[in-house]
């Protein structure tokens, strides 16, 4: 099964949080170690949940890249290039 996790930039280093997974979080200074600690609590949800009785979380979330490129003759707006599945 495969469960999408988010990855996001802050100012003082990573964040991490699967949709599929509520309360499913990790963050930490590195983008290695933020990878690092989701792919433990991701396994420690799961185990958890097991323990519980529960069923597995099935992946409802959809990915897609939309990718875009500087927009030169608009200043510093964007034109959508288009999107690619992950």
């Amino acid at each position: 099964m495969e469960y999408l996790v988010v990855l996001e930039k802050s100012d003082t280093g990573f964040g991490a949080y699967l949709p599929d997974l509520p309360g499913c979080i990790a963050v930490a200074g590195t983008l290695e170690e933020t990878k690092e600690l989701i792919t433990e609590a991701v396994n420690l949800h799961i185990e958890r949940m097991r323990e519980m009785g529960l069923p597995a979380a099935s992946c409802s979330s959809l990915r897609f890249v939309f990718e875009m490129e500087p927009d030169i003759d608009q200043g510093d707006t964007f034109s959508a290039i288009g999107t690619k599945s992950l």
